[in-house]
């Protein structure tokens, strides 16, 4: 089932920041860009596979490199 997944990115200050990166499956593929739109806030869909697990990199700003583990709930 198509899943609609919201983010919001914040900065140490507690504000939101503007970054993009990309959402990964386990085996690297690149599975939905993301990017925040609003005071670091955003929003993309795709489609989770039982079993799979999923991981956020973002790559911009350039100083960030973080690499986030996105947790898929059944429901």
């Amino acid at each position: 089932m198509k899943s609609l997944i919201g983010f919001k990115a914040i900065a140490e200050d507690g504000k939101g920041v503007s970054f993009e990166g990309n959402v990964y499956d386990s085996k690297g593929n690149v599975i939905a860009q993301i990017a925040s739109l609003v005071n670091g806030m955003g929003s993309f869909e795709f489609v989770p596979k039982e079993g799979e697990t999923y991981t956020a990199r973002l790559n911009r700003p350039l100083e960030v490199d973080k690499k986030l583990f996105i947790a898929i709930s059944e429901s």
